[in-house]
Order: C-alpha cells, then sequence, then structure tokens
C-alpha cells in the first residue's frame, strides 16, 4: 500500500528481468598500479606520481601534488602538455576510477585511445553539453564541424578539489572478416558519482582528440592532460572478450524429505527421481514438495584464473561445489572466488527447497578472467527482482521514517529527508547527528515496501558521503577526553517539527540543555546548511560539538575545512550568542584522537544565553 501522502510524491515503480542477475561483476577488477609509470607506454615529464594533492583547489586553477604514491596527477596549466596512455590495450573492457578536478579543471579518458568520456567542472551547471563532466564528445571533421557529441543525463558532479568516481562500461565496435565494421562502438553505461549519466549511447567514429584516426578493435586506455590541474588514482578494468563457459549433460537426482542442510537427503535412501537434463533447471525438482536436488555437470575453464561463482536460492538453500569441494552457499556467503586451471571442472549443486510450496528457484552464476558474469542455470519465472519503488519529493520536502544503514552499521532510529532541490540526507534521531548526505534522486524503498520488505533500510539513490555518524554534543571533562560514540543517558529525543515547506527541525535534551537542529539546502545547490541552537546551561561538564571527523582535516587558504579523504568542506559560519557580551568569537579545533582528525567546537557551559551554531557542509 503506498503512503498516504502520496500526493507530495511521485513513486517510481521498474520491473528488471531476470538478466539483472547475470550482469552485476562481482570478481574484482585489475589493478593498474600507480607505484610508478610503469603501466604506461609513455609518461610526459609534467605527470607526477604522488599520494595526495593539495592547494585552493575548490577556488584556483592550482594543483600541489604531495609526497607518496598512488595518484598520477598532471598540476600544468592549460595546454602545456600531452597525454597518458596505458601499455595494456583492450576491446571490451569496464573501468572504475577516482579522479579529481580543480576550479576549471578539464581532462577526459580515451577508451581505445578513440572515444572520450570528458570530465570538466561542472559543478552546479544547470544547462550541460557534451562538454561537460560525464558527457560524450563530439566527433569532428573539417567539413561539418562538431557532430555526434552527447551530454550528460544529469549533473552528478561534486565541487573542484574533492576526489569524485567513475565507472564505465564499454563495448567495442565489431568487424567481420574483411574488416568491414558490423556494429559501432557503445557505451554501454556511464557513471559518475553513482548516478547514471549514459546508457546504450553508440559512437558512430572516434570523438574528438583521438590517437588514432580509424576505427579498431583494441587500443589503450589514455588519461587527458595539460589542460588544466587532474589527479586519478584507483584505477581497475576488466578486459571482457565475447564468450561463454557452457556446461556438459547435466545428472539430476531428487530426494524428497524435511531437510535443511547440505547431506540431510543421504538419510533418506534412494531418490525417488533421476535423470539427465541439457541445462540446470530448477524444475528438476519437480513441481512442490520440499527436499534436496542434487545435480551435477562438468564445465570447461578456458584460462587458467581467477573464477566467481555466485549462488542464490529461493524457497531454500543453493549449495555448491567445485571439484568435490563446497565453496558458497547462497545463505551464508553467496560469492566464491577460487583460482582455476585451464581444462574439465565437476560443478554440483544441491538445492535444498524447504519451502515446498514455493516454485523451485535456485541459480547459479559465474564469471571468469577476461569473461563477463554469465548465468549458468535457468531463469525462472520468480527470479525477476522486485519492483523497484523511488520515493522523489515534488513540492514539499519529505522526512521518511526507516532503517538507515551507516559504515555497516543498521541505524534503527534513522529518518531521511528528500528536498526537492535534490538535495538529501539522512538524521540518527537518537544520536542527534547528521549521516550521510546526497544529490539527485532520493530513496530506493523496496526493501521497505515491497512485501513489508526484508532488510527494511530506506537506501539513497545518489552516491551519499557518510559522515563520522557519533552524537553531535557530549560534555567533556577535559579537552583530551575521547569521544564517546554512543549517547549520553541523560540525551532525550524529543521529535521534530516541520514548517510549511516540510522542513523539520529536530529536537533534543541534554539534562537542562535544549539543542534544536536544522538541515536545508543552500540556495546555490552547492549542499547543506546546518543550523544548532543551544537553550539552556549544561549539567556537570561543558559541552562540545562535534562537526566533523575523519582521516584527515585541514583547512584551506579561503578558511574552510576539508573533510576526511577530500570527500567534502565544511565552511564555518560562526556563533551567534544572545544576551551576553564577548562570547563571539567561538571557533574549531582539529584535533588527534583515536587514530582520526575531528573538528570540534568548546561552548563554556556556564553561560545559559541562547547559542546559534551555523556551518555549510558542501560537495
Amino acid at each position: 500500500m503506498l503512503p498516504s501522502r502520496f500526493a507530495l510524491v511521485r513513486v517510481f515503480v521498474a520491473l528488471f528481468g531476470a538478466a539483472a542477475f547475470a550482469q552485476d561483476r562481482f570478481v574484482p577488477l585489475n589493478e593498474l598500479t600507480l607505484e610508478s609509470f610503469e603501466a604506461f607506454a609513455e609518461a610526459p615529464g609534467f605527470w607526477v606520481i604522488g599520494g595526495d594533492v593539495g592547494g585552493a583547489l575548490r577556488t584556483e586553477s592550482v594543483m600541489e601534488v604531495l609526497p607518496g604514491t598512488g595518484v598520477a596527477a598532471s598540476p600544468t596549466l592549460p595546454y602545456e602538455g600531452g597525454n597518458l596512455v596505458t601499455a595494456m590495450d583492450h576491446g571490451d573492457i569496464e573501468v572504475e576510477l577516482e579522479f579529481l578536478l580543480s576550479k576549471d579543471g578539464n581532462s577526459g579518458v580515451f577508451f581505445q585511445g578513440r572515444y572520450e568520456v570528458q570530465l570538466w567542472d561542472s559543478w552546479l551547471d544547470d544547462e550541460l553539453t557534451f562538454g561537460d563532466l560525464g558527457g560524450i564528445y563530439q566527433r569532428w571533421d573539417e567539413a561539418s564541424g562538431g557532430f555526434d557529441g552527447h551530454a550528460p543525463a544529469v549533473n552528478a558532479a561534486r565541487a573542484p578539489g574533492l576526489w569524485q568516481t567513475l565507472r564505465v562500461v564499454f563495448r567495442a565496435p565489431r568487424f567481420d572478416e574483411t574488416g568491414e565494421k558490423t556494429q559501432n562502438a557503445q557505451f554501454v553505461k556511464v557513471v559518475i558519482n553513482g548516478q547514471v549519466v549514459h546508457e546504450n549511447v553508440e559512437l558512430s567514429g572516434p570523438t574528438r582528440g583521438t590517437l588514432f584516426p580509424a576505427e579498431g578493435d583494441r587500443g589503450p586506455l589514455m588519461l587527458q592532460g595539460g589542460h588544466g590541474p587532474v589527479a586519478y588514482r584507483n584505477i581497475r578494468y576488466k578486459r571482457t572478450e565475447p564468450g561463454v563457459i557452457s556446461t556438459g549433460v547435466v545428472n539430476y537426482a531428487w530426494y524428497p524429505g524435511g531437510h535443511r542442510e547440505i547431506d540431510d537427503y543421504q538419510a533418506d535412501g534412494d531418490p525417488v527421481a533421476a535423470g539427465t537434463s541439457d541445462v540446470f533447471d530448477p524444475h528438476m525438482s519437480g513441481g512442490s514438495g520440499s527436499g534436496t536436488l542434487v545435480a551435477s555437470t562438468t564445465f570447461e575453464a578456458p584460462v587458467a584464473g581467477s573464477y566467481g561463482f555466485r549462488t542464490r536460492g529461493d524457497a531454500g538453500r543453493t549449495f555448491l561445489l567445485i571439484d568435490g569441494e563446497v565453496v558458497s552457499n547462497n545463505w551464508s556467503n553467496p560469492v566464491a572466488v577460487l583460482d582455476l586451471a585451464a581444462g574439465s571442472h565437476t560443478l554440483e549443486t544441491r538445492y535444498v527447497r524447504i519451502w515446498g510450496a514455493s516454485q523451485p528457484d535456485f541459480g547459479v552464476e559465474v564469471e571468469g578472467p577476461e569473461m563477463a558474469p554469465q548465468l549458468l542455470t535457468v531463469p525462472v519465472g520468480n527470479q525477476d527482482a522486485p519492483p523497484a519503488i523511488h520515493l522523489s519529493p515534488e513540492t514539499q520536502t519529505l522526512a521518511q521514517r526507516g532503517f538507515v544503514e551507516h559504515a555497516g552499521i543498521m541505524r534503527l532510529g534513522g529518518i531521511s529527508v528528500g528536498t526537492p532541490a535534490r538535495i538529501h540526507y539522512s538524521y540518527d534521531l537518537t544520536g542527534g547527528a547528521p549521516l550521510k548526505f546526497w544529490r539527485g534522486e532520493f530513496l530506493d524503498m523496496t526493501e521497505m515496501w515491497h512485501h513489508r520488505g526484508e532488510d527494511q533500510v530506506a537506501a539513497p539513490l545518489g552516491d551519499a558521503v557518510e559522515l563520522i555518524g557519533v552524537p553531535s554534543v557530549a560534555l567533556l571533562p577535559s579537552r583530551e577526553t575521547p569521544w564517546p560514540s554512543a549517547a549520553h543517558l541523560a540525551l532525550r529525543e524529543l521529535g521534530y517539527t516541520r514548517d510549511e515547506a516540510g522542513t523539520p527541525t529536530f529536537s533534543t535534551q541534554l539534562g537542562p540543555m535544549i539543542l534544536r537542529d536544522r538541515l536545508e539546502p543552500l540556495p546555490d545547490q552547492s549542499g547543506l546548511q546546518r543550523t544548532l541552537v543551544v537553550s539552556g546551561r549544561s549539567m556537570n561538564h561543558d559541552p562540545w560539538f562535534m562537526l566533523a571527523g575523519g582521516r584527515r582535516i585541514q583547512r584551506d587558504e579561503d578558511g574552510v575545512f576539508v573533510i576526511g579523504d577530500r570527500e567534502y568542506y565544511l565552511e564555518w559560519l560562526g556563533v551567534d550568542v544572545m544576551d551576553e557580551d564577548n562570547l563571539n568569537s567561538f571557533e574549531p579545533e582539529i584535533r588527534d584522537s583515536a587514530g582520526r582528525q575531528e573538528l570540534l567546537l568548546h561552548v563554556p557551559g556556564a553561560h545559559a544565553a541562547k547559542k546559534t551554531l551555523r556551518y555549510n557542509l558542501i560537495w
């Protein structure tokens, strides 16, 4: 049943077929190491290896490369150099990497050295073209000029000076025996910061700036340099060649009974049905009833290397055995990655069908070296994924209660707030602290609303930036006292109120002190402004406020704090104090504690005047 506030939101329902199960890669990608430039055919002199970057990247076209390894940077001013070209070449490929642009930064990733995904500082731009972040750049000829460019579907850009993510699934062009092209190159999917900006875009030829004027079935990756400060890190890839793993004849046997474990069927004697099949078909277990289906076959591993297997099973458990060894089951460890020699191997499934009244359904998926994931079993009707239910605010801010995952832990007192400005966040009511924020679409409610849900998680649809997630206020006896991981026992959640636009203000009480907390989008949509209003005295010790925490916190030249691994900015606006003098000089301080850095604000508890703390979260 849809929520009663349906008039204020838009709910999207999309159906995804069983093919989705066999497209989600699960074997780790190969890493293109950046300890040196060994992975590249050439490295122009202005490209350097470092450990990180710095400088006034948010406001200026400058970049400082810091000592270390793991980052390839081109810190030069525009048009001073060339490109970084890999020694590796590819046809079909999946690539994931992180990139960082300075203000007005400009770079691009060329697939096969021919087809460019543009990287540009498009932060907060309204009208998008092929030249914006995630755009597929134009082709060019002297007669026509520029043509055939593709603008990104959405602006997924983060602020300059922050690390961003790019994921691309690329399919190379196809040629026949005579060299004639039979299929265009295709960007199957381009994802920027968790948001899909292209799907299934064909390219009629190389884009402008190509290494090669003619098309081919292989070519290198190329990282564009010399057009402004840019840095890359964590470059991972998997080349995939067309092809499949085929299985031999399947031998199967069906043992009815009330089984739950992998070997329970062995106590029941002979099977009641047995035979052979050309395919793995869940219906070999019959139409109804509980029991165990044992099915085995052989397959050929074309090359030696790492192979991944993933199992699933509705109405029961699916155990997978490779060469006689149990490697996975869908309940506790559905994915197994193991090294296999080239040649013949045995594959056996034991499908323990516990709920016999349900339709039989199990699946086995394999992914091999330079091979895309493929389903070895026959899809059946209920293998379809549930309807995807997406929640989106229209004209009013929406506050949606539900479990929120943070740092791998389920927060039971969570609430997610979505705004028509497409700036959203999740908040922990029990600790009085924001947990994460993101841009774009709001929530995937499938796990909450489909058949009453299973995990009951409200999942962000954008690429969420996680905050430290500890209580926002603590009473510390000294500056050196470690920050508590849980809220003070005296902290009481007082709920929240909403204004006419739907924006909530959260309230908590700590002894005689009341805190009111409000987050709302900045007018230019660059992030969120947080306003904390504190009234009343504190008890026993002074109140301290946790503004941010992370691996590292540094203050830029313009006074803005850079949080964590260049994940977001915190712009401190100050403290307003009513009815008392000389209390407007509060400034945050950075301290090292428990293996992290923390940005704290100390507010002396002896002052009972109402105090208003303000800062901006920018990303």
